[in-house]
């Protein structure tokens, strides 16, 4: 697991309270061969303060994903995925830098692939790795990568950017 790699040291725009986060993020899969398909997340995280020293994660989250996982077109078509997941966030500083930190996060859930045969029930896990430019103290940018693997699919790879608010 990516969060096993993060150690944590002090950094201006790393909260030391508990707070919530609320997060949107359009991305892209790439599934083998390049093939290209939106990936739409909305979600909430909670960061405790209580569990800042778990070298893991320190913020909890609930997040849905829209994927479109027909075989042409970007936005939309007769095949999609629907994934609920719960997933632990763990923040860390870059050096030489204070707006800019890193993450990772990983993620368990289930996903529901819809289309014209039915529907198919999914485990899913991902993990991810990314980036945060702080523009405020409650407003930031992300851009991330995932590896996921949904039960009976290969690997596969999604880009994504993000906008966060935190109160």
């Amino acid at each position: 697991m990516l969060g096993l790699m993060v150690l944590l040291w002090p950094c201006p725009f790393m909260r030391a309270q508990t707070s919530n986060d609320l997060f949107v993020m359009l991305g892209t899969d790439v599934y083998q061969g390049g093939q290209l398909r939106s990936n739409l997340n909305i979600g909430y995280g909670h960061t405790f303060n209580s569990l800042n020293k778990i070298k893991v994660g320190d913020e909890p989250t609930l997040n849905y994903t829209y994927e479109n996982a027909g075989t042409h077109g970007f936005w939309k078509t007769a095949y999609g995925a629907h994934t609920i997941s719960v997933g632990l966030m763990k923040n860390f500083p870059l050096p030489g830098t204070t707006k800019i930190t890193g993450y990772t996060w990983h993620q368990n859930g289930a996903t529901i692939v819809t289309g014209p045969s039915g529907q198919t029930s999914h485990t899913m896990t991902g993990d991810s790795i990314g980036t945060i430019l702080h523009m405020t103290s409650h407003q930031s940018l992300w851009f991330q990568s995932t590896y996921n693997k949904v039960i009976s699919v290969p690997w596969f790879l999604t880009q994504s950017a993000g906008y966060t608010v935190s109160w």
